[in-house]
């Protein structure tokens, strides 16, 4: 690390860098059209340099806290932390700080959070299933920037979210092409819009390779692994339970392989399960897990494109909803070949 006496400045870092002042500001706010050789040697200099800007001054120029607050549903599901890392850093390269709220699916208390805290943060990024109409309504009078990362069915502001059908249709076409016909689905409940999405997907595979869908193989209840563990056992427990298994999230397929560890049955010799989102509890299960990858990095860079768009001023228009494929399959060793 280069040693420099008394507080480094923005102009120490551009002299490093070997570019202008107005260039080191304008990655540090994230302007797009930086070049990427530019872009790298500020950030190379900042680190060097271990700059920290002046927040204070920023704000008074700028009128911005450079504070963003991301709403989650549940901080205990692995896939929200996953997702706030990501969004985190991402922020963070734009010069922004990042607060994690965890809703506990709470909503008037993240009214009442919104309420004390809209002058202190630039703007929202909510991360739920699922949101009431009252709490769209106070993040549509809080006066903030708001970008979701789900489909939760509103039209009000930007969204970024993965195709649930292109996850549904890759775990369905591996299973039915390993041999299994009698397939189970378990998802989330029924108010999960992109959960109905895979379920319909669910449904047109099946149809389409002949099979009629059985509602008794169809088990919504939520995302949780004990909810999983709960439907391992439901099916198991069928006259003519299924030969394999697609559920709509990791967690959920980690409570189904335990139900089935403890009913003794072997996975993937009597029971496929597959699942969604590759999380590291997916390489972590015994066996480990097939599953469908997230496009999190683009996904991610949207979302916080969208955001300081609008925080910015560089975008003033009509809410983009976008739905992000380049899922891929990652077969491991919960899927077998049905005997």
């Amino acid at each position: 690390m280069a040693e420099k006496q008394g507080k480094v400045t923005i102009y120490d870092v551009a002299a490093l860098a070997g570019v202008s002042v107005s260039s080191v500001s304008r990655v540090l706010h994230g302007v797009p059209n930086v070049r990427a050789d530019v872009r790298q040697q500020v950030e190379k200099a900042i680190e060097e340099l271990d700059y920290v800007p002046n927040r204070t001054a920023q704000m008074l120029k700028t009128r911005r806290a450079y504070m963003l607050v991301h709403i989650v549903a549940d901080v205990t599901l692995p896939f929200y932390i996953t997702l706030h890392r990501r969004l985190r850093q991402e922020a963070e390269k734009r010069g922004y700080q990042m607060i994690l709220f965890d809703a506990d699916k709470d909503g008037p208390r993240v009214k009442r959070y919104i309420q004390q805290n809209a002058d202190r943060v630039d703007g929202l990024i909510c991360s739920a299933r699922s949101v009431h109409e009252k709490l769209l309504e106070a993040f549509n009078h809080c006066g903030l920037p708001v970008v979701f990362t789900h489909d939760c069915a509103q039209d009000l502001f930007d969204a970024c979210y993965p195709d649930p059908r292109q996850g549904a249709q890759l775990c369905m076409d591996h299973l039915l092409s390993l041999g299994h016909r009698r397939i189970a689905f378990v998802g989330s409940e029924e108010k999960d819009k992109m959960n109905c999405a895979r379920l319909k997907t669910y449904r047109k595979v099946l149809a389409d390779a002949g099979i009629e869908t059985e509602d008794a193989l169809i088990w919504r209840e939520g995302e949780q692994m004990n909810a999983g563990y709960r439907a391992g056992m439901y099916l198991a427990g069928l006259e003519n339970p299924p030969t394999a298994i697609y559920t709509s999230g990791d967690l959920i397929a980690a409570g189904v392989i335990q139900a089935m560890h403890d009913l003794k049955w072997d996975v993937p010799g009597e029971m496929s399960v597959t699942g969604e989102n590759d999380l590291a509890i997916a390489r972590d299960l015994s066996p480990a897990l097939t599953t469908v990858t997230d496009p999190a990095d683009a996904i991610c860079t949207t979302v916080i494109d969208y955001l300081l768009d609008r925080v910015e001023g560089r975008y003033n228009g009509p809410p983009r909803i976008t739905e992000k494929d380049g899922r891929e399959l990652i077969v491991r060793g919960s899927t077998a070949k049905k005997e």
